[in-house]
């Protein structure tokens, strides 16, 4: 095996390997923390970190569009360019755009704030191209892009991709995050686009974010659903560990290789 070679799939396990370890990690830590978790209801939820299940519903009639025109309460979207360096190709993330701070959770005994801001996301992952994204969303886009590129024109060349992680409208979603009540909570109106259901008004429970020990954690789908795309964080995890070991053993034999010559 040639030098060259053996240094770069040296590189290639490292860097491939971390990454699959930090990958199998959360999906690790998000399992253990469903299972160690008792499900709460909002209303009788106490302080402290909680997990929720229940149905993501709009807070102040605030719904936007996402990517594939759905009705969406928050979006994280990044747009990436595909570049090609030497014999290696990848897609790279030129900036990230968010739309939406703030939501509600509903199951069936009361409502509960969600503020999204630093949440870790564990959600369904579109891509569309960007010459299939719609006109108004790209300005939205290209408006988040100063200092990214020089100019929208560069966005003319080269193979460009929108990613999106949201929360839609009224979809099932788990929460888990420190929970915090306050005294005279207000009512809040879950109102949907177009009035197409009766505005309601309900008492709020209380807010969930995240603080400096435990992160907020989104999730969409029932737990058992969410349960099930997490459940492989072990296996990753040692996939990724072999991977290390592969490039340290490759990375090793180089050095020993160069010594000798």
């Amino acid at each position: 095996m040639a030098k060259d070679n053996l240094l770069q799939f040296a590189v290639f396990g490292l860097i491939t390997g971390g990454a699959l370890m930090i990958r199998g990690y959360r999906k690790f830590r998000v399992r253990r923390k469903i299972e160690d978790l008792p499900t709460s209801r909002i209303a009788q939820a106490a302080q402290g970190l909680v997990e929720f299940e229940g149905k993501a519903r709009p807070y102040g009639g605030k719904v936007f569009v996402s990517v594939d025109g759905l009705p969406t309460l928050y979006s994280r979207v990044a747009i990436e360019e595909y570049r090609s360096e030497g014999k290696k190709s990848r897609w790279v993330t030129r900036w990230t755009y968010e739309l939406g701070e703030r939501f509600l959770i509903e199951d069936t005994t009361g409502v509960a704030h969600v503020m999204v801001k630093g949440a870790e996301l564990h959600l369904k992952r579109e891509i569309r191209e960007w010459d299939l994204v719609d006109p108004g969303l790209k300005q939205s886009f290209l408006a988040s892009s100063a200092g990214n590129i020089s100019s929208p024109f560069e966005m003319m060349s080269g193979e460009w991709r929108v990613t999106e992680e949201k929360v839609t409208l009224d979809e099932d979603l788990l929460v888990i995050g420190n929970f915090r009540t306050r005294k005279n909570e207000p009512e809040v109106v879950i109102q949907h686009p177009g009035n197409q259901v009766p505005e309601r008004k309900l008492k709020s429970s209380g807010g969930l974010m995240r603080d400096a020990v435990h992160p907020l954690i989104l999730a969409d789908g029932t737990q058992q659903e969410v349960l099930s795309r997490v459940n492989h964080g072990v296996p990753i995890m040692i996939l990724g560990a072999a991977a290390v070991s592969v490039g340290v053993v490759l990375a090793v034999m180089e050095i020993w290789g160069f010594q000798q010559t």
